[in-house]
């Protein structure tokens, strides 16, 4: 596993290091677990030291979003790398993943 997840206060998720395909869906599914354990309701996803962007992440993140909502919870993403950005808007996803700088 070359990532690393770390949970902080206010419901704070940091995702830092490489992604790879492979492991998108241990990825999300670490994220989810660390979700449902937050208490409040908003979720803010750090991803200023994720070093790597394919969308297999696109699709990671847009599953955060919708584990979320299910939890009704809100979740946004901070910290956003340009590269992952940039793909995100090449695909169309910009307007359905919620990124604050």
């Amino acid at each position: 596993m070359t990532f690393r997840l770390e949970s902080g206060d206010k419901g704070l998720i940091r995702i830092s290091g490489e992604v790879s395909v492979d492991e998108s869906p241990q990825m999300l599914a670490e994220v989810e677990t660390l979700i449902n354990q937050i208490s409040g309701n908003e979720v803010v996803v750090d991803l200023q030291a994720l070093s790597n962007a394919h969308s297999a992440i696109l699709s990671a993140l847009l599953g955060m979003v919708r584990h979320a909502k299910t939890k009704d919870k809100s979740l946004f993403f901070i910290e956003t790398p340009t590269r992952l950005f940039d793909l995100s808007r090449v695909s169309g996803l910009d307007k359905v993943l919620p990124c604050r700088s």
